[in-house]
């Protein structure tokens, strides 16, 4: 009797020790600019989604893949951190209503009732999909008023970036294309700002990474 309480009491400490490993991994921060943090358990729910841009196939054949999504998924966190932790410091919030309407938007792009099969056929934990949604409405928020709404175009500076692509890409001068240069144009702009402005944060904010953690994420498959 005695031998088989002892044996019962090692199953449920040998439980528990993988309980707490699991949620030491998960729990634990994996990036941190000073009060917003991402877990390894955000990471893998990030990762979850960016793989859907990816051949399952390829994935599975080849480890490097699965380890070069896992990186630009560190470098996005990283980036998202950065302007989250602006957000936060400047009051920049999104609330539950435009939350609900953001995704209201999203689910009418959808034939009726197929909105939801879209986290069934890719596993992806709605969840998690909102969470990220939600960042993501923040983060357009910081660069809509830090970048966007202060681009200034200039006209000699334009009329370069035009000439050069209608030569490069044999277009016609027609009002037609000029407009989607000009679009092009802003576009290029405001991603040349958006690196700018990360290159700013960076140097007033402190970025922390757990390698404990990264190590054991990369190096899982």
């Amino acid at each position: 009797m005695i031998k088989k309480y002892k044996k019962i009491a090692l199953i449920l400490i040998a439980l528990m020790l993988m309980l707490y490993t699991y949620f030491a991994i998960h729990s634990n921060y994996l990036i941190k600019v000073g009060k917003t943090k991402f877990t390894t358990a955000d990471f893998y729910e990030y990762l979850e989604i960016k793989k859907i841009a990816y051949d399952y196939k390829d994935i599975e054949e080849d480890e490097n893949v699965l380890k070069i999504i896992k990186f630009s998924v560190l470098e996005e966190l990283k980036n998202d951190a950065l302007f989250l932790e602006f957000a936060r410091e400047n009051s920049i919030k999104v609330d539950k209503e435009e939350l609900a309407n953001y995704i209201d938007e999203i689910k009418s792009s959808y034939p009726k009732d197929t909105f939801s099969e879209v986290f069934t056929e890719n596993a992806i934990n709605y969840n998690a999909w909102e969470r990220q949604l939600k960042n993501d409405i923040i983060i357009e928020k910081v660069i809509k008023l830090k970048i966007t709404d202060n681009i200034e175009i200039e006209k000699k500076e334009f009329l370069k970036y035009y000439a050069t692509y209608i030569k490069e890409n044999n277009f016609e001068k027609t009002k037609e294309n000029e407009n989607t240069i000009l679009n092009l144009f802003k576009n290029d702009k405001k991603e040349k700002e958006i690196k700018l402005f990360l290159k700013e944060l960076q140097k007033n904010m402190v970025l922390e990474i757990n390698e404990k953690n990264w190590k054991r994420i990369i190096n899982e498959k």
